[in-house]
């Protein structure tokens, strides 16, 4: 078992829908036409637009990673898909300590610059350009249902990570059967879509070590802001992020594995200031930052060699393969068009992995002919997967029958399904 995680006959890994997916992030994060910025996060504050649309949903989330990170030791995390450099940013506030973004998108980072003085770092979680152990914790936010070749991106996380990878996914599914139905109704060759489901066990059948699968927030949770004022939301996001074990009334799963003995402990901070914070935080439109964060130089690494890099100020070159990566605005931009070759098994248990826990991935995530599959029928059943939920989950009904109105648009309930 030398090489993990694609076909025998293959010797590189194919990554056009990586490449089309960078290029539409790129879109996804630039400015209009007239400058104004289109947030995916909620960094303008609750309700607050331009920005996606569920931001009860994106504070929950949020929540249940800082609630997280509070009860584990660190002085340093990574957050891979990091975005416009929202999640960093609160860390640092909330904590005071070191956290760094690393995104594929050029575009995000130049936002993570311009609005909380991050420089991020240019890179693809499949291919980290970091040493190994680099920082106490790896954080990938609703990463991993996009990646290519998922398999790639934890092995990087888990090894990027000296104390524990945190990870949060709404694809996750207590049923194959589920799983199944709903790689029928997605479009795999649309960029950046959802094309990964998960099951808690995956998880425990790669990370050699302690694995927690939790629940970070309740289904129905996720009311239009436009529904609910700010104070309904804080008591949402109050209620229904547990972090206690997964369980089927699950919207968002959220999994941390410990690394090295590491462990999670008494919470340093009360989790009502951990809310107060997250709500209180925001930044205007027109907001530009004054204080820039330099990028962790001394965690940075050749994506194709693992050299050490030489900066300047508008590249940088690997001492040992002697590959050349540009610099834009002091944000390193780490991208490579050479092949990406496996891991070995030795890289994967160094990195705390199991080798067989990576052929699962690899096999359960390769693509697959669901031809057979009636899209319709698929669309039914899962509607009805929906109803038999919605009956027996344990959420109150008060918050059911919010969530029901709120999603009586036939455009929106469709968005269920069909992604």
């Amino acid at each position: 078992m030398a090489e993990i995680g694609f076909k025998k006959t293959d010797n590189t890994f194919n990554l056009d829908y990586t490449a089309k997916t960078k290029d539409w992030l790129d879109s996804r994060y630039r400015r209009d036409n007239s400058g104004l910025y289109r947030a995916h996060r909620p960094i303008y504050g609750f309700g607050i637009e331009p920005s996606e649309k569920n931001h009860t949903i994106r504070y929950g989330i949020a929540y249940g990673i800082l609630k997280a990170l509070n009860r584990l030791q660190w002085e340093t995390t990574l957050d891979v898909g990091g975005g416009e450099g929202y999640l960093p940013k609160l860390l640092r506030t909330i904590f005071n300590r070191e956290s760094y973004t690393s995104e594929i998108s050029l575009e995000a980072n130049l936002r993570a610059k311009e609005f909380f003085g991050l420089t991020g770092v240019t890179a693809d979680v499949q291919r980290l350009p970091f040493k190994d152990g680099s920082f106490d914790i790896v954080i990938a936010s609703e990463v991993i249902e996009h990646l290519q070749y998922p398999q790639l991106g934890l092995y990087e996380m888990a090894r990027v990570a000296s104390e524990a990878v945190v990870i949060t996914t709404a694809e996750a599914y207590a049923s194959e059967r589920e799983r199944v139905l709903r790689l029928k109704t997605r479009n795999f060759q649309a960029p950046h879509s959802e094309r990964n489901y998960w099951h808690p066990s995956d998880f425990r059948r790669l990370f050699d070590g302690e694995v927690r699968v939790l629940t970070c927030t309740k289904a129905f949770m996720d009311i239009d802001e436009k529904s609910i004022d700010q104070r309904e939301a804080i008591d949402l996001v109050r209620n229904m992020t547990p972090l206690d074990d997964y369980d089927r009334d699950a919207l968002d799963a959220l999994i941390i594995f410990l690394k090295n003995d590491a462990s999670m402990g008494e919470p340093a901070l009360e989790d009502e200031i951990i809310l107060d914070q997250l709500f209180s935080f925001k930044v205007a439109h027109n907001y530009r930052a004054v204080e820039i964060a330099p990028p962790p130089v001394d965690k940075l690494c050749c994506p194709v060699c693992r050299g050490n890099l030489e900066m300047r100020e508008d590249k940088c070159r690997c001492s040992n393969c002697r590959e050349e990566y540009p610099v834009f605005e002091g944000i390193p931009v780490l991208l490579t068009q050479k092949p990406l070759s496996p891991p070995s098994a030795s890289d994967i248990e160094k990195a705390g992995l199991k080798p067989e826990g990576m052929m699962h991935i690899a096999d359960k995530f390769a693509p697959k002919d669901t031809s057979r599959l009636n899209k319709f029928s698929c669309i039914v059943l899962l509607a009805f997967n929906l109803l038999f939920r919605y009956i027996t989950s344990t959420v109150p009904w008060k918050i059911k029958f919010k969530w029901l109105r709120n999603k009586a648009n036939p455009s929106i309930f469709i968005n269920y399904f069909v992604k």
